[in-house]
């Protein structure tokens, strides 16, 4: 979660013109769904395990100044169109 974070805007971007200090927030919820899948290449020091997953984004940003302020969908009618969850190793740490 990331909440209130401190950005600029520049509303005429890539244009030149006023910045204005704003505030982004972003919400994630994973689902893991059914088994869990997994590969590892040993000569390659790679192995990962994960569950196929749905992922339900919220995004807030304000620009207090300029009186503006959006929210994305709620959790409830964001649409998953592809996600993973798990960990991976590799390199160093693949031992």
């Amino acid at each position: 979660m990331v909440c209130d974070y401190p950005v600029i805007d520049q509303p005429k971007f890539p244009a030149p013109g006023p910045t204005y200090q704003a505030t982004v927030s972003v919400r994630i919820r994973w689902k893991g769904l059914g088994p869990e899948i997994g590969w590892s290449n040993p000569q390659e020091q790679y192995q990962i395990a994960f569950h196929r997953a749905t992922a339900s984004i919220v995004f807030e940003a304000s620009v207090p100044e300029l009186g503006f302020s959006f929210m994305s969908r709620d959790y409830d009618n964001s649409e998953s169109l592809f996600a993973m969850i798990g960990k991976e190793r590799n390199g160093f740490f693949f031992q």
